[in-house]
């Protein structure tokens, strides 16, 4: 599926789809939550087609390829990307595991690491190339932002055993945009929030919904769902996102679709009595 098609199917809205290129192309990492069949990698995959083509992109994924990123114009690969496999074996010597390729990824220079899906120790590389500066992407089975947090936290002690606190403040600096999505009874698919991570001084972690799909009708007739709703933006960006942004590059009008409106300047009271 297409960005397009996306928004046409009624996943998501356009201003999401376009909130989360943005974040890709200017190097805010993020994590697609979900169950299985919610069409987290097929969101990934459409994601990932607004790279430009001079960045690179290194995909590492586990048993089989669902990632399709290479473009071809005029009988030439016209982007930049590198797609691998892990490699099981019974012999641990030749075993390649997506913690290796994720290791290895970072010697290849790549503007975007894309980790098919974390399941086990690769969450703690993912988190460390985030937090030492690279664009890192990826799905995880969870529910919500703080659910998929607690995951992240979780498989990185499978790693490197630290506070458990600690590492929920590095799973939360490391991707602070979480994408939850959903599929409904009535089988269709939703992103039913992207939320923002903000660690506060003290190290906890506060959630900012930026967008949502609010359910206003839930009923089922004759055996069948009927699920109504719409997309909403509950709130913004915070500050510390915005200057992050503008730091990568972002052009200020570009960022302003996605701030709180600037409220207008009032008048004072002899600027009112001269106008009159």
């Amino acid at each position: 599926m297409t960005k397009e098609q996306i928004v046409a199917g009624g996943n998501a809205t356009q201003k999401m789809i376009d909130f989360l290129c943005m974040c890709l192309r200017y190097g805010v990492s993020f994590v697609i939550a979900g169950a299985t069949s919610s069409g987290k990698t097929t969101l990934l995959n459409a994601l990932l087609t607004s790279v430009p083509n001079n960045k690179r992109i290194f995909t590492i994924e586990s048993g089989s390829r669902e990632l399709s990123l290479v473009s071809v114009k005029h009988g030439k690969i016209a982007n930049n990307v590198v797609h691998t496999l892990s490699r099981p074996s019974d012999n641990p010597t030749y075993d390649i595991t997506q913690e290796d390729l994720v290791v290895a990824s970072l010697r290849f220079n790549p503007d975007i690491v894309v980790v098919g899906e974390m399941r086990d120790t690769e969450a703690y590389s993912a988190v460390e190339a985030s937090l030492t500066g690279h664009t890192v992407v990826s799905t995880i089975h969870a529910s919500a932002a703080d659910a998929a947090h607690m995951r992240l936290a979780l498989l990185c002690q499978k790693r490197f055993p630290i506070n458990f606190q600690t590492s929920l403040m590095q799973a939360g600096q490391a991707f602070p945009i979480v994408v939850y999505a959903h599929k409904l009874e009535d089988n269709s698919r939703k992103i039913m929030d992207i939320s923002e991570c903000v660690i506060l001084p003290s190290g906890d972690r506060e959630y900012h919904t930026l967008f949502r799909y609010k359910i206003t009708k839930n009923d089922l007739v004759n055996g069948k769902y009927k699920i109504e709703g719409h997309f909403e933006q509950p709130e913004y960006m915070s500050e510390h996102l915005k200057g992050k942004l503008l730091q990568f590059g972002v052009p200020e009008d570009l960022i302003s679709q996605f701030t709180k409106p600037k409220a207008p300047i009032k008048k004072k009271k002899d600027e009112e009595v001269k106008e009159k």
